[in-house]
């Protein structure tokens, strides 16, 4: 019962609204400059991802995924488990990219992660996987 209470009320972070037009300057202008290039790379491709421009943001997302950026790993498990530039992904992949960005310190993947344990999404359930995911999701966003 307290893991339901905890997903239930686990703080989700509340994203503000993306200016395209400006957000997409800024990033062309950062990644041209070589400044932030992973996180450049990665906030470029989200603002495809927010105008629903997969073909341009699945490469650039995934690269930084696969580079070990923690947010661009989770994106990525997002863009997949929800179909976004993609069809037909293995249950297993999405918790690759989910466990990736959670082992990486990302408290959304941990919390994702968590409920994929507990139903055995992409992976064998396990209450004590799940709670420990949880917890520690729970744990780092109440510290900040």
């Amino acid at each position: 019962m307290e893991l339901e209470i905890a997903m239930t009320n686990f703080p989700r972070k509340s994203y503000p609204r993306i200016m395209h037009k400006e957000a997409l300057e800024a990033c062309l202008q950062a990644v041209k400059g070589g400044q932030y290039a992973q996180r450049m790379h990665f906030q470029l491709g989200r603002v495809y991802l927010s105008k629903g421009l997969y073909e341009l943001a699945v490469p650039l997302i995934k690269k930084e995924a696969e580079n070990g950026y923690p947010s661009a790993q989770y994106t990525l498990a997002y863009m997949m488990d929800w179909n976004k530039g993609f069809t037909d992904v293995a249950e297993d992949e999405v918790t690759y990219w989910y466990r990736k960005a959670a082992e990486n310190g990302h408290p959304e993947a941990m919390y994702t992660l968590g409920y994929r344990y507990i139903w055995g999404e992409g992976t064998t359930k396990s209450d004590g996987r799940a709670d420990y995911w949880i917890e520690k999701a729970i744990a780092i966003v109440e510290h900040n």
